[in-house]
């Protein structure tokens, strides 16, 4: 299993009481793991609607804003790890698993 790099948590949960700061991370966690998932069950799929939502999570994941709450740096920065270090798996993940999608005969 590969080793996760992670990150110190974000400032923004600094001075939160712990159980505050847990929870946060315990939601954007979620939030990350829902989109990877999304994205590995999307992506290459014949169903259309899958592969728009996966696109939306590649852009989620490639962008760099930190203006929304829930923004993938923001993500990334409250569970304690690195996006790029996120990005560099995506990316080599899908180039592992690059196929020509079935849809595509």
């Amino acid at each position: 299993m590969k080793q996760v790099v992670r990150k110190e948590p974000s400032s923004r949960s600094a001075g939160k009481p712990s159980h505050v700061a847990s929870e946060v991370s315990e939601l954007m966690l979620a939030v990350l793991e829902d989109a990877m998932r999304t994205y590995k069950d999307g992506v290459d799929s014949p169903i259309p609607a899958k592969r728009v939502e996966a696109f939306k999570v590649e852009a989620w994941v490639m962008s760099d804003d930190t203006d929304w709450p829930f923004a993938f740096v923001n993500a990334c920065n409250a569970v304690g790890l690195s996006p790029d270090y996120v990005r560099t798996a995506m990316r080599k993940w899908r180039r592992k698993t690059a196929r020509e999608p079935a849809w595509i005969n």
